[in-house]
């Protein structure tokens, strides 16, 4: 199949508005139109780390986040896989 962006899609039900902004500092929050990523060098704080995740896609595959450090076998994983979310 043909990889598209999360935002191409053509349909939508209910409500869908895109957010290309945040009342949060530019340090703590991180938007995409379906066509990057983001690498982030420094680490999260180790008590509390909060992710919300809102998405529509027509795609019943793809990677949504992905959390790791070069050479620690430690990681975090949240994808779609074959319609539902797998996080690993």
């Amino acid at each position: 199949g043909k990889s598209i962006g999360l935002w191409n899609y053509i349909e939508r039900e209910g409500k869908c508005h895109g957010c290309f902004g945040s009342s949060q500092n530019e340090d703590a929050s991180f938007h995409f139109d379906g066509s990057g990523y983001s690498v982030v060098e420094k680490s999260l704080p180790a008590t509390v780390t909060q992710i919300i995740m809102l998405f529509n896609t027509f795609s019943p595959n793809g990677l949504l986040l992905y959390l790791g450090s070069y050479g620690i076998r430690d990681f975090l994983s949240i994808e779609l896989f074959h319609g539902r979310v797998k996080v690993t």
